[in-house]
Parts: C-alpha cells; sequence; structure tokens
C-alpha cells in the first residue's frame, strides 16, 4: 500500500471538538501504524484492529467517533456496522484501491460517508477526517437542539394548559400597566373576553368604588409584590370582591419586565362567612336563652320583691279607703313614689334581660365596669346559687379600672362563668361548694377570676375546652357553646381567657382585658 507524506500538512493541526476517537481498521499491520501516526500527532485517540470481526467487537463496547477502514472486506464491513444499535451516526471513512464509478456506488450504499483513494495524501486524509468529525459534531448538536426544542415546545404547553386551567384569574402586564395576557379564570370572573382586556390599561379592571393602582404600583416598586382585598370591575357594572397577589416578573439581570397578578374570586368564601356568621349568631343566641332558663328562678325572685312591695303600699292605701279613711296627701304622694321606684326596678330588670337575649349585633365598645357586672350577675343569680347550697365569696378590687367592652355581653361571660361552675359543683358531693369571684389590676390589665372548689378539669379536656360544640356533660345538659360564646367575645374585647385547676381541687377561669388608661382613651368610645 503506497502511502504519500506531505510534510506541509504534518504541521498542521485540523480544528477539533474535545478529543475524538478514531477506529482504524486494515490489515497491513505498517499501515495502521502509519495512519496512527498520522492522527496521534493531531491529538486524535486511535484504535486499531486487523479485521471486520474485531472491529465489529470493538465497535460495540467503545463507539468510536469515526471509523477509518482500509481493509480487503472494508464495504462489507462498513455495512455490518451500520445494522448496529447507535452505529448509523457514527462517519465512515473508506480508503479504496480503485475510484470507478461502481466501487464508489456500492461503498455509499453500503453505509460509507466518504472515500479516499490509494496513494493516500496525508493532507486530504486529515482534512476529509476533521470535516466528518465536524459533520457529526454538528449532526449531534442539532440533534440535541431538536430534542431540547421538542422538550421546549412540550413545556410551553403543558404551562399554557396550566395557565388555562387555574381556576384563579391571572393577569400579566408590561411595567406600565398595559394587560399582556389574561387566563380564562379571569374572563369568567369579570365576564370580559380576552380581546376586551388585552392591550387594555389594568384601571381598566379596577372597581370605580375603590382605587388601588397607585398603592399597589408604589409597594411593587419599593418591594417587587403586593397583596391584599381587591375589588375588580366586572363587565356587567358590578364589583368582584378578590384577593389579589401581585409579583415582579424580572430578567437575568434583575430588571422588572412584567407583572403578573393572581386574583381569588372571595364571593364564595365571602358568603360562606356570612352564613357561618348567621349560624354562630343563632347557636349563641339558644345558649343565651338556655342561660335564662337556667336563671329564671332568680329572675322571678328579683321581679317578685319589688311586686310585693308595690302590691304592700297598694293594699295599704286601699284599706284606709275601704274604711272611710283617706290618708294625708303627703303620705299618699310618698307612696305613689314609691310605688314607682318598685316599678322602674322592675323595669331595669326586665330590659336587663331583653338586653340579654338580643339577638342584635354588639354594640359599639364603650367603658365597662367589671366590678359592676359581677355585682350584677350575682344579683340575679343570688338566688338560684342558695338553692344550690352554693356558697359565693367575692373578692372584689376597690378602685379598679374600666375596660373597653359592652355592659351586656360582659354579663354574658360571667353568667356562663358562673352557671358551668354551679353545674360543676352539683356533680359533687362536697357539702361545702364554694364560688370565688375575684378582680384585681395586673400589669395594665383588668384580671377577673371564676374558681370553684369541683373537680378540676383533665390536660386532654383543656385542649378543646373552648372548641364549639365540645362538652363534656352528659348527652342533653349542654350544647357545649357557652365557652366557646365567652371566648369569642372576650376576643372580641381584646382580652384572653385561661383555664386552670385550683389548689381548692377545682377549676379557675382567667380573664385579662386591656384596661383604660386615661380619660382621654374613655372618650374615643364615645
Amino acid at each position: 500500500m503506497q502511502v504519500v507524506l506531505e510534510r506541509k500538512y504534518m504541521s498542521k493541526t485540523p480544528v477539533r471538538i474535545n478529543k475524538s476517537t478514531i477506529l482504524v481498521i486494515g490489515d497491513n499491520k505498517a499501515t495502521r501504524q502509519l495512519l496512527r501516526h498520522v492522527l496521534e500527532s493531531d491529538g486524535y485517540a486511535v484504535i486499531e484492529v486487523e479485521d471486520g470481526t474485531q472491529a465489529l467487537s470493538v465497535y460495540d463496547q467503545l463507539r468510536p467517533d469515526l471509523i477509518l477502514m482500509d481493509a480487503m472486506d472494508g464495504i462489507a464491513t462498513c455495512a455490518r456496522l451500520r445494522e448496529l444499535p447507535g452505529a448509523s451516526r457514527a462517519p465512515v471513512l473508506v480508503i479504496t484501491e480503485v475510484e470507478d464509478d461502481e466501487t464508489v456506488v456500492f461503498a455509499f450504499k453500503a453505509g460509507a460517508s466518504d472515500y479516499i483513494v490509494k496513494p493516500i495524501s496525508v493532507g486530504v486524509l486529515r482534512q476529509r477526517v476533521s470535516r466528518l468529525l465536524h459533520a457529526r459534531q454538528t449532526a449531534l448538536l442539532l440533534e440535541q437542539s431538536e430534542t431540547e426544542y421538542r422538550q421546549a415546545e412540550i413545556e410551553m404547553r403543558m404551562t399554557a394548559k396550566v395557565f388555562e386551567s387555574i381556576a384563579e384569574g391571572i393577569v400579566v402586564t408590561d411595567t406600565n400597566g398595559i394587560i399582556e395576557l389574561v387566563n380564562h379564570a379571569l374572563t369568567v370572573i369579570t365576564g370580559y373576553s380576552e380581546k376586551e382586556v388585552v392591550g387594555k390599561h389594568i384601571q381598566f379592571l379596577e372597581s370605580d368604588e375603590v382605587k388601588f393602582y397607585n398603592i399597589i404600583y408604589e409597594s411593587l416598586q419599593a418591594t417587587g409584590q403586593w397583596q391584599g382585598e381587591y375589588w375588580l370591575k366586572c363587565k356587567s357594572g358590578e364589583a368582584v370582591q378578590v384577593w389579589l397577589s401581585k409579583s415582579a416578573i424580572k430578567d437575568d439581570c434583575g430588571e422588572t419586565v412584567q407583572f403578573v397578578g393572581i386574583f381569588i374570586d372571595m364571593t364564595e368564601q365571602i358568603r360562606v362567612n356570612e352564613e357561618r356568621q348567621r349560624l354562630q349568631e343563632q347557636a349563641a343566641q339558644a345558649q343565651r336563652l338556655a342561660s335564662l332558663g337556667i336563671m329564671s328562678a332568680g329572675i322571678a325572685h328579683e321581679i317578685n320583691q319589688p311586686l310585693n312591695s308595690i302590691k304592700v303600699l297598694a293594699d295599704g292605701m286601699l284599706y284606709w279607703h275601704n274604711r272611710g279613711q283617706t290618708p294625708n296627701l303627703e303620705k299618699i304622694i310618698g307612696n305613689l313614689q314609691k310605688i314607682s321606684a318598685q316599678a322602674g326596678r322592675i323595669d331595669e330588670i326586665i330590659k336587663h334581660m331583653r338586653s340579654f337575649v338580643s339577638n342584635k349585633p354588639t354594640a359599639q365598645l364603650a367603658p365597662c365596669g367589671l366590678n359592676e357586672a359581677v355585682l350584677g350577675v350575682l344579683d340575679m343569680l343570688g338566688r338560684q346559687f342558695s338553692s344550690h347550697g352554693i356558697i359565693v365569696e367575692k373578692a372584689l378590687s376597690d378602685s379598679l379600672p374600666a375596660v373597653s367592652g359592652n355592659a351586656s355581653r360582659l354579663e354574658e361571660v360571667i353568667i356562663n362563668l358562673l352557671v358551668n361552675a354551679m353545674q360543676a359543683l352539683d356533680a359533687v358531693g362536697r357539702t361545702e361548694k364554694v364560688i370565688c369571684c375575684s378582680t384585681w389590676l395586673e400589669e395594665e390589665k383588668v384580671v377577673l377570676e371564676v374558681s370553684d372548689n369541683a373537680t378540676g378539669i383533665s390536660n386532654e379536656i383543656k385542649k378543646y375546652i373552648f372548641e364549639p360544640f365540645f362538652t363534656a356533660k352528659k348527652a342533653g345538659e349542654g350544647m357545649g357553646l357557652g365557652l366557646s360564646i365567652v371566648q369569642s367575645i372576650i376576643f372580641s374585647f381584646n382580652g384572653e381567657i385561661k383555664v386552670m385547676n385550683n389548689e381548692k381541687g377545682g377549676t379557675s377561669f382567667r380573664i385579662e382585658l386591656p384596661a383604660i388608661k386615661n380619660q382621654a382613651e374613655r372618650g374615643d368610645h364615645r
């Protein structure tokens, strides 16, 4: 085999992509070694084999980047190589003795990528090898790019599907607030089509009643985000309350290029909340009526006392009239004043009860006296406690500051706590049953503690004691709403309520309410 060595090419190294591996197949050892020398001088890794059988085995293991074939059965080996998995991508350079059309066509049909004719020109060999490797690398890059493109296309389609299937409305705007993109959910919420909103300023969707654009824009400029309640203007002219979360979209340099807003329709949530509030108010009303039933004996006693006084005074005057004697005018006026005072007392009791069972929304917070509320409730329930054999002790601090609240609801809290204590004591066999009501000032908070000497409560019950409809009583003895309502009322007064076991073996409920510090603060409630 003849090889023409061209010195002018030997010093030139062709451009390569990394270090490529070339499989040299040749039955002539001297030729293989010469080809190795030429190729390795250009920086390629070279593997030599003698025949096609070895070539097939080596290719399957090493997967070379290019095959240089100089064997008697080269064309047949080329055809067999092409049948191997993945071998169709590897370029094959065939060295042939002749350049007739029939041999060249046969070589290409067998899978050859190119050919060179003996005697071999080293310069031509190097350039053909370089060109084929570059072509292979280009094909691999194109294939990779095509794969990445397909993947990107799949991801874009998936993103588009997700964008359209999200239940929340989405609006994308440029940095000037011009709408560029909306999803289907946004059109459902507003009633506008995509064509009707794209290209318009975001203020087009802002309710006429509440203007937020400037506030949102300033927040986006400062922090890159804003969230809060928002009112969308619908095509019908109505305003829909939504929860808006808006964020800046930044490029690789950290510059804001777009804004995205996610709108969550709150219509259903508002309806559910209103229904929950209505049910809670009904439950609270039922609980108040239940408490009123427990207090009925005490209330009857409170009304009977002034009624008896009125009857005695009226019967006395009728007695003297029936005997033909008329009391002097001064005595009559005095008796009438006493009757009026007793009637006024009955009126106050009835008004108090009406206020207690009222289902009207809680009035505006106003200064309330905690001691006065405790004494008022004890006046109503005093006879009830006596009939149950319960002693009520009072340790009320003098000069206690007022608290911010509602007098009727505050009394409702105290009634619930006292009734709970009374029912706990009814369940025990103690000979001495005691409820203690204490008030004091502690670190600018007015504290009320209602304690009993019943059995206390377990740690497990403590976890759930303020939850609605939770009760440790027997079936039919309570709805499990009293303490839940108590907690709700105290929280509305910005206070806290705690429960604990005390040293007497019973339970203590402790309420802490912020004290009104000065006259100016009192005036704020008017």
